[in-house]
Order: C-alpha cells, then sequence, then structure tokens
C-alpha cells in the first residue's frame, strides 16, 4: 500500500486545479468564523457583501471572470434575441458570459429571475445578476436582467439600437423598474 505525502503545495503552479478549491475551502472558513463572531447569516452576507465592494475578490473565482467577461463586451450592439458572441440582448449577455464559464443559464430574463437564489441589495456582489420589471410590454413580469460589477455599477445590453454599456446601478429610469438581486450558482453550488 502506498504512502500518501502531506507535504503541503505552496505553489500555484505546482497545484492549479485545487486552487478554486482551496479558495472555496477558504471562503467557507472565513464565513463560518464570522458566524462564530454573531451567530447570523445575514450578517455574514453584509460583510462579506461589503468586503465584495472594495474588490476583495478572488481573481480566479467565478465572480470575477463573469465581471471580465460581461466587460470585455462593453460596445457590443444589442440585438433582440441574440446571445453572442458578438451581438446581444440583456438575458443573452448573461448566458454568454456564465456559458464561457462553464454554467448554464435558463435564456430568458424571467427565467434567470426564477433560476438565481435571491439576494438583499446590501448582499449584491459583483457577478450577482440586477433585475428589472415591466420596461416594455409583456405578459412576464421580469423583462430584463444585467449584471453587477461592483462600484454601484451594472453592466447590460439595453435595447435595440444601443450597446452593452455600463450604467449606474442608482440610474433613475433603471432603478425605477429595479426588482431584485439573484444570485448564480451552478449544480448546487453559490456562486
Amino acid at each position: 500500500m502506498a504512502t500518501v505525502s502531506r507535504t503541503r503545495r505552496t505553489s500555484a503552479t505546482a497545484c492549479p486545479r485545487r486552487r478554486r478549491t482551496c479558495s472555496r475551502a477558504a471562503r467557507r472558513r472565513r464565513g463560518q468564523a464570522l458566524y462564530a463572531y454573531n451567530h447570523s447569516w445575514a450578517y455574514v452576507d453584509h460583510v462579506l457583501s461589503i468586503a465584495g465592494g472594495y474588490g476583495y475578490l478572488d481573481p480566479a473565482g467565478i465572480p470575477a471572470q463573469a465581471v471580465a467577461l460581461v466587460r470585455s463586451r462593453i460596445g457590443s450592439p444589442y440585438v433582440w434575441g441574440a446571445a453572442g458572441p458578438d451581438t446581444f440582448d440583456c438575458s443573452g449577455l448573461v448566458q454568454w458570459v456564465y456559458g464561457q464559464l462553464g454554467i448554464g443559464t435558463p435564456r430568458t430574463a424571467q427565467a434567470q429571475h426564477d433560476w438565481a437564489t435571491p439576494v438583499s441589495v446590501d448582499a449584491m456582489q459583483p457577478g450577482h445578476l440586477v433585475f428589472y420589471e415591466h420596461t416594455y410590454p409583456s405578459s412576464e413580469r421580469i423583462t430584463h436582467v444585467g449584471i453587477y460589477v461592483g462600484s454601484g455599477l451594472v453592466v447590460m445590453a439595453p435595447q435595440a439600437g444601443d450597446f452593452v454599456k455600463e450604467v449606474a446601478f442608482t440610474d433613475p429610469y433603471w432603478s425605477s423598474h429595479f426588482a431584485g438581486v439573484g444570485r448564480p450558482h451552478a449544480r448546487g453550488i453559490q456562486l
């Protein structure tokens, strides 16, 4: 029977596949430490959202990669029903971004809203989905979606004749249609 080495690997190149696992374990420990301090998961979400707002994201993590991908599409034309890689509608942009990361999302803004785990605005972090309602006549309540990128900005594909762009979360038009925030997930793992 072979013996298993307990030597700790310190080089990221020595253990590239474990970086995400190690990072996920570190986040879990951080959350557990915060919970032990205040015995409230709402407190944990609040503190971690503040940390995320200051840019304390794992640069190799899925949310940070989603932010980089969605920003790489800024300037791409809006086309109704398009899902990339060069033209997008709002939900097609979300589907393309997370699809590049191996995460399947539903196709429409309403279906993405129903799929995502609801998050309070106070707990909103980069990579979360921001939903809007009644932005055009539809039988669906949720008619628009964007990706929160931090610093009070949402990247979205707004409408025909426009381009993918950053919009302030507090923009008067969009905030009047604001419907909620959702955390994407993959195979039951919250991102």
